[in-house]
């Protein structure tokens, strides 16, 4: 019978063996792995074909949206083959754009971004930034051309963006503080050549206590602010305090979707401004919105939509005034949301617009009236039929 140290030295032996084995095995399977992807090589189409071609295939597989995902391109791709791999690594366009919705690696965020090499990059993030992406993204800040964050706590914006020419900031939770306006404005500060911006949820709290410094913006043309946020009862106001701290003499078009700003101070920027403006969209829930003196300061005007959530007769003369083209004689398509209007608002709207046949300068090509829960009879249906067959108008009316 063997003794109880020459088991241990037997077991030890088979276990040497055993891991030699394994080795031998991986080393096998490691050249297997090799010899597949050689072969994939000299059959692969892709791989026969110039760079440039190659290349161009891949770009037209990137979805609309890049994620950092190993089962999409263009992270896929590194996994086929190396002949893929090299491609894939080889084309910076593949990398110059990427949606963050999640915590990355460490260093992974620098990698994707470094094979982008120059190229102007696209980035949205649906995080905070922790100190590691903070610096990755200031490292490559001057080469940002499109940013969207989608954040909790804006503050952390202090990056200046040379090249930067369309940003979106939603805020989209945390607390209420002056300092989320006060980032926002700092990057605008930072990035000249913007052209388009839109500021969602910004919030302002007690907003009569910021004193506007006035930044003029000479490439914006395009901003949209959205709709503010309330906590219980109270309501933050940011429409106002964003347009007195804005000179913007290429805007083009603004989207307001809740404006709470003083019809004083909208004439204001609209007189500081004197913006070339095109395109207006508000929306209120104000029980007394602003009048409409505002509007004879952007006559270039082409499309108004003014969306009331709360039903108001205060605005009807001057809504009158616009459609009977003695306020913006270049519009050219209006509309009117939401608005629950009487008979006779309607009757008095139906002859402010046939009035319009009368000016040579009359350029409307089309008029929509929603009307949730408003009447709507037989008789008005049949003037707005009219209005449309003898103008040419293209007539939209009902409730919704």
């Amino acid at each position: 019978m063997s003794s109880v140290a020459e088991l241990v030295a037997r077991i030890e032996e088979i276990s040497c063996a055993i891991d030699r084995q394994k080795r031998v095995l991986a080393d096998l399977e490691t050249s297997r792995s090799n010899v597949r992807r050689d072969l994939n090589a000299l059959c692969d189409p892709i791989a026969r074909l110039p760079l440039e071609i190659s290349s161009n295939i891949f770009m037209k597989c990137l979805p609309k949206i890049s994620l950092p995902l190993l089962s999409s391109p263009p992270l896929l791709f590194l996994s086929v083959c190396h002949g893929w791999s090299d491609i894939a690594v080889s084309t910076a366009f593949l990398w110059s754009s990427l949606r963050v919705e999640s915590s990355l690696k460490q260093g992974f965020l620098e990698t994707w971004l470094a094979r982008a090499r120059s190229l102007p990059l696209d980035l949205s993030l649906s995080q905070d930034l922790d100190d590691s992406t903070r610096e990755v993204i200031k490292q490559y800040a001057h080469q940002v051309q499109f940013l969207q964050l989608a954040v909790h706590f804006p503050d952390e914006l202090g990056i200046r963006f040379p090249s930067l020419e369309r940003l979106t900031v939603l805020v989209v939770s945390g607390g209420f503080d002056e300092v989320y306006l006060d980032a926002c404005m700092e990057t605008l500060r930072h990035a000249p050549l913007l052209v388009q911006c839109e500021l969602v949820n910004i919030s302002v709290a007690e907003p009569h206590r910021i004193v506007p410094e006035c930044l003029t913006l000479p490439y914006l043309r395009h901003l949209r602010l959205g709709e503010q946020r309330s906590d219980g009862s109270v309501k933050y106001s940011t429409t106002s305090v964003i347009l007195r701290r804005l000179t913007l003499p290429a805007l083009e078009s603004l989207s307001i979707s809740e404006l709470d700003i003083p019809a004083d101070d909208l004439t204001s920027f609209f007189v500081r401004s004197s913006p070339p403006l095109q395109s207006l969209y508000i929306a209120t829930t104000e029980d007394h919105p602003p009048g409409m003196d505002f509007l004879y300061f952007i006559p270039g005007l082409t499309d108004f939509t003014m969306h009331f959530r709360h039903y108001t007769s205060r605005n009807m003369p001057g809504l009158e005034t616009i459609a009977s083209g003695r306020g913006l004689a270049q519009l050219r398509h209006f509309a009117i949301l939401g608005w629950s209007l009487s008979t006779t608002d309607q009757k008095s709207m139906l002859d402010a617009l046939s009035s319009r046949h009368t000016l040579d300068s009359d350029q409307l090509e089309s008029f929509r009236l929603i009307l949730p829960g408003g009447l709507l009879t037989e008789d008005l249906v049949r003037k707005w039929q009219g209005l449309a067959r003898d103008r040419g108008l293209d007539i939209y009316v009902g409730t919704s």
